[in-house]
């Protein structure tokens, strides 16, 4: 029992160690010292789960269009750290699938309830699958070398939502406030405000995905 404790300490030392080495000692308050949990929530982060060289992180991406009378816009935030205009996502936890994930990155960072949005889905494709949880076909499966830690990955999986509706809520405390709604002539004319594969997947959204994919309610998917 002993050992058992001990051990159980240590991981939880590793993880400290490994996720307070990832944010600058600036950030935090003079003699300021909480919990782990505490920690990232006070600073509004998730570390990244795979840490090692060489390693991947699952992460999933919300591309958001909402029809007007003008025809159609995309949602897009400018980040908070980063600073430039990105779409709703973030990391998948270990207690969750891809799709559970991008769910409730949507309702942190827009403030839309999933009864609020159709997921867009090529005609084609596999309906039934028995014995199995069910998702969304992706709009994409793409990997990509994190910036601000070179040899680090994120595996990135999209989806591609459409709305008639803004949201119904804010976005969470902490989140950014800083929401734009752009057409994709005002994403070409932005483009240097945001990633370039973020301009090239929203163009496909534009073009092909919201005007040839079906309209499905997210309720017919397993979380």
């Amino acid at each position: 029992m002993v050992d058992a404790l001990a051990s159980g300490a240590s991981v939880l030392r590793d993880v400290e160690v490994q996720v307070l080495s990832r944010v600058p000692i600036r950030n935090y308050p003079r003699g300021w010292r909480k919990p782990i949990s505490l920690c990232l929530v006070h600073l509004g982060v998730m570390p990244h789960i795979h840490t090692k060289p060489g390693n991947h992180d699952l992460t999933t991406t919300a591309f958001i269009l909402r029809r007007t009378t003008k025809g159609y816009v995309g949602f897009l935030h400018r980040h908070r750290t980063l600073g430039m205009l990105l779409p709703a996502g973030g990391h998948v936890e270990l207690s969750e699938t891809p799709w559970a994930g991008v769910l409730h990155e949507i309702a942190e960072e827009s403030g839309y309830q999933p009864s609020q949005l159709e997921v867009l889905q090529p005609t084609d494709r596999i309906q039934v699958m028995s014995g199995v949880k069910t998702h969304p076909v992706p709009l994409f499966l793409q990997t990509h070398e994190f910036k601000s830690m070179p040899g680090h990955y994120h595996t990135d999986i999209g989806f591609a939502f459409v709305t008639d509706t803004l949201p119904e809520r804010q976005p969470h405390a902490g989140e950014s406030q800083d929401i734009e709604w752009l057409s994709n002539d005002e994403m070409q004319l932005r483009s240097h405000e945001m990633p370039d594969d973020i301009v090239e997947i929203y163009d496909f959204c534009f073009h092909t995905a919201v005007q040839n994919w079906e309209r499905v309610a997210i309720g017919q998917f397993d979380a």
